[in-house]
């Protein structure tokens, strides 16, 4: 779940992340842009794969 209690400053630098792959046979895509490499570190709690 997001981290709520993270302060990210309001300033437009985008970062899109991007997830490709299998998923129980079946191919898997995914893309999303976030307004900064903070809202998405918020956003993705952190998650190592993105960490970055």
């Amino acid at each position: 779940s997001p981290d709520r209690n993270r302060a990210c400053p309001m300033h437009y630098d985008p970062v899109t992340i991007t997830a490709d792959g299998v998923w129980k046979g079946s191919r898997i895509s995914w893309k999303h842009t976030f307004s900064n490499a903070c809202t998405m570190a918020a956003t993705l709690n952190g998650n190592a794969a993105y960490s970055f």
